[in-house]
């Protein structure tokens, strides 16, 4: 287990590295990644359940005033940008059907 560990510690060091991280960011990511690689050497598939699913924040709460919440990772924007939700694989389009957001919302 401790060679997962030390993967799922270099795989966080380089993503902190790149992005500000909250310390709950930081443990919630390394059980994460560490639970992922013990699975896929394991041979097991990896976890796809409900809360793999689930939106980091609920989707009517995400919009306010002066800033959205990307739903995707959490991170706090002025304005969601085309090349943001690219990053995850997403157009506009496709962000707003699978949050619930009207065809029409900015």
């Amino acid at each position: 287990m401790e060679e997962y560990l030390q993967s799922a510690l270099e795989i966080v060091k380089a993503q902190a590295g790149s992005r500000p991280m909250t310390e709950d960011e930081i443990l919630s990511m390394i059980k994460s990644v560490a639970g992922g690689i013990a699975g896929l050497v394991g041979g097991q598939a990896l976890p796809v359940g409900e809360d793999a699913a689930l939106p980091a924040q609920d989707p009517k709460k995400a919009i306010k005033e002066a800033s959205i919440v990307c739903l995707e990772c959490g991170k706090s924007f002025k304005v969601i940008t085309k090349k943001h939700l690219a990053s995850h694989g997403l157009t506009a389009e496709e962000y707003r059907a699978k949050y619930g957001y009207k065809k029409t919302q900015a």
